[in-house]
């Protein structure tokens, strides 16, 4: 597989969106509705339902786009491109609610990660509730902006630009 039906479709609503600031409701009906009738959704994005309930357009068709490909390893690519990473990448990462009914370990097992009451772990709050795992804390995930939007340029290539080529800001 090169490319999928669906990843034109919702690329081609949110270039419309990015050429033009808006997408008409037929537009969305080609791309957005066509991904969400296939598998039987009722519910279809219009702008009179995004207007009714103070939803952006575009975050909509981001989060689509978030959901058709959760396994296809292309969210990485699309923060980076959208320019969010720095406020989505270093944020605490939430697993599953610890339950001492139903988890097979003791809770000593998961100390320093289980949040505690109105969800605070080491002195911050992680969650808005207690016994929550945290997996990795936001504190030790890092995104540096004026950096890390770029990769750095192989040595090689540089070594034969004949001084043509220079590495990227930051990784110098």
């Amino acid at each position: 597989m090169i490319i999928r039906y669906a990843e034109v479709l919702i690329s081609y609503a949110e270039a419309l969106y990015e050429l033009n600031g808006s997408i008409s409701d037929s537009d969305l009906d080609i791309t957005v509705n066509a991904l969400r009738r296939r598998v039987g959704m009722p519910a279809m994005l219009t702008n009179a339902f995004a207007s009714a309930n103070g939803l952006n357009i575009l975050d909509e068709i981001r989060r689509e786009r978030t959901i058709e490909f959760i396994d296809e390893n292309k969210r990485y690519d699309d923060i980076i491109r959208w320019k969010i990473a720095e406020y989505v990448l270093p944020v605490d990462i939430i697993g599953a609610k610890f339950n001492d009914d139903e988890t097979p370990k003791q809770r000593t097992d998961y100390d320093g990660h289980l949040t505690e009451t109105a969800g605070m772990l080491n002195g911050k709050t992680r969650y808005d509730q207690n016994d929550m795992y945290v997996i990795e804390f936001a504190e030790d995930r890092k995104f540096n902006p004026a950096k890390d939007y770029l990769y750095p340029v192989p040595l090689y290539e540089i070594a034969n630009s004949g001084g043509n080529v220079t590495q990227n800001p930051g990784w110098e």
